[in-house]
């Protein structure tokens, strides 16, 4: 059945009316598509930012064994071996933006204070480092255990 429409400005408002709320709801599904696509985009780039994440955190271990171990005496020929192994894993970390945090002052963000000294320094200096920490990108993936000045 086809509707006849009368031709008075009442019938015109009310079309027009219509229209602009199928406007405004076009427009709301095509800001909200976009707004999802870029969500979709910016989660996708953060999980490829972050995808070896667990990977680098597991072989923070192993770089922790090497640089213990180029700690105590040995032959030469072995240390070289230790010490050639030692800079190709560090080198490979840092190709993957795994790279060191590294301060002169304490900060809760990236350090974790195990002791406290008082050897006179300015507060939270931090004294000595005995467990290396370490980003990826910008995400802490182990904090730096130090000594701080108390």
């Amino acid at each position: 059945m086809s509707e006849t429409l009368e031709n008075t400005p009442e019938t015109f408002e009310k079309l027009i009316n219509e229209v602009n709320a199928f406007k405004d709801k076009y427009l709301r599904v095509v800001a909200e598509s976009d707004n999802y696509r870029k969500r979709v985009e910016r989660d996708k780039e953060t999980a490829l930012k972050f995808a070896n994440e667990r990977l680098a955190k597991d072989l923070l271990e192993t770089l922790d064994n090497f640089e213990n171990a180029l700690k105590v005496e040995m032959p030469d020929e072995v240390r070289l071996g230790i010490e050639l192994i030692y800079n190709s894993l560090t080198k490979t970390l840092q190709k993957h933006k795994v790279v060191e945090c590294m301060n002169e002052m304490f900060d809760p963000n990236f350090h974790e204070a195990v002791s406290k000294v008082d050897v006179g320094l300015e507060p939270n200096t931090i004294t000595a480092v005995l467990r290396k920490g370490y980003v990826l990108h910008d995400r802490l993936l182990r904090p730096t255990s130090v000594v701080i000045q108390g």
